[in-house]
Order: C-alpha cells, then structure tokens, then sequence
C-alpha cells in the first residue's frame, strides 16, 4: 500500500513540475515576442528618425505633416535641453497662440529654430506674426516670424535622442544600437523554429511508435497460435505412433499366443 502511495506521489510531482515548465516556457515565449516588437518598432523608429533628420534642406522631410528636429543650443534649457529631439506638427498659422513652440526659419540666420511665442498678431489679410524667445534667452528674437516661415508647432520632445542619433552614425553605434539587437531577434526565431520542428519530429515518432506497438500482439498472437498448433501436431503424431505401436505388439504377441496354445493341446494328447 505503502509503494503504491509513493508511486502516486511521483506521478503528481511530475505532473506538477511539467506544468510548472510548460507554464514558464509559455511566459518565456510571451517575453521574447514581445521583445521582438519592441526591437522591431524601435529599429523601425530610428529608421524614420535618421530618414527625417536627413532632408536635403535645413527644413526636414515633412512626413503626414510631421516634421523631426534635433535640439543644439541651449536656448530651450530645461524644456528641450541640448541633444534632445523635437517632434512638430504643421498647423495653421491661425492656430498658433501665445505659449506654443514653434519651429522655424529664422530670417536673420536662415536655419531653423525651435522658441516659444510670446506674442501673436493677425497682421490681416490671412497673416499672421510671432514673437519668440528662447526659454533660456534673457531677451525676445529680433524680428517677427511670419506664418509662412513657421514650419510647425513642437508636440513631442524627447531628451538626448539627439546624442544617441549622433552615437548611431558612427559604426559602433549602428552595431549596438540596430545590428545587435536585429541579429538577437533572428536567432531567437531560429531557436523557436527548430525547437517546433524538433517537437513536431518527436511527435511523429510517437505516433509511429504506438503504431508499431499496436501490431505487434497481433504478430504476437499469431505466433502463439502456431506454437500452439505446433503442439497439437506433435502431441497427434505422438498419440497416433503410440497407437501404431501397440497395434504392431499385439499382431506380434498374437501367433505367439496361438502357438503356445498348439503346443499344449499335443502334450495334452
């Protein structure tokens, strides 16, 4: 009682861890896809971004209307610190008020500028005007910015992605940065995929197996039959040569008999 007891302990334990490591393997499987799409959208991201911030003007590639910029003063500090990476919108100049970030062409320098409005103006006749300063700057920009020349207003900033765009050019970079973690996610695939096919080959041995398990009392069986019919053989030839042979001693003991039997009745006479 005891053994068996202990048997059904063993059987539940393994049970028990089976779960246990399938479970793992399913939360494991979970984490790795979802590292995969994030090392794909953040490959994908920095794409876009290295596209964007190589326009052949200074104004960027505008994509939908977005338009990425990278931060190199520290005019913004510490809204947009230097390096950082702003993310702006085209808008209508009409929909730009006091306190928004704009990004646009400064006409005393002809580069782009990322500074809030302090001021803004309907000048009439569809145009408008801005005042700007830099949130670090102790004084407003020269001139007014006219809507034409904004390009758009900041929605996104995001710090130091700027050095880290810088970082990614070089060939370092690009090998930590897109080539690593690329090459991470392939061979996770890989693994995955031959950890299937593995599995599915150990399924299709199983399944022979129980095949070749279901022939086998069959051969079994036929085989124990004519052992047994064998047997019988014998067992008739046995009965049938012992039979001949007390026919053949009778034949024989029978003259005998008579013989004898002659004999007596002479002396008799």
């Amino acid at each position: 009682m005891s053994e068996a007891l202990q048997e059904s302990a063993n059987r539940k334990d393994s049970a028990s861890y089976a779960e246990k490591k399938s479970a793992v393997k399913k939360v494991l499987g979970i984490l790795f896809d979802i590292f995969t799409v994030l090392v794909v959208f953040f490959v994908i991201f920095l794409l876009v971004i290295m596209f964007q911030l190589k326009g052949i003007t200074s104004e960027g590639v505008s994509v939908a209307g977005f338009r990425m910029f990278i931060v190199q003063t520290m005019s913004m500090d510490p809204v947009y610190p230097t390096g950082s990476v702003v993310v702006t919108k085209r808008v209508p100049p009409a929909d730009i008020k006091e306190g928004d970030v704009i990004s646009f062409l400064a006409s005393y320098s002809g580069s782009v500028v990322t500074h809030r409005v302090v001021e803004a103006f309907d000048l009439g006749d569809g145009r408008y005007g801005f005042v700007t300063k830099g949130d670090a700057n102790p004084s407003n920009d020269s001139g007014l910015v006219g809507g034409q020349a904004v390009l758009g207003v900041v929605v996104l900033g995001i710090p130091n992605l700027g050095l880290l765009l810088g970082k990614l050019r070089s060939v370092w970079g690009l090998v930590l940065l897109v080539i690593l973690p690329s090459s991470l996610v392939i061979i996770g695939e890989a693994v995955k995929l031959s950890r299937l096919l593995r599995e599915e080959k150990a399924k299709s041995v199983e399944a022979a197996g129980g095949f070749e398990n279901a022939e086998e009392p069959a051969a079994d069986e036929s085989d124990e039959a004519s052992a047994e019919a064998e047997a019988d053989g014998v067992d008739v030839h046995a009965r049938l040569g012992a039979e001949e042979a007390r026919t053949v001693e009778e034949a024989e003991m029978r003259p005998i008999s008579e013989k004898e039997g002659a004999l007596q009745d002479g002396e008799n006479q």
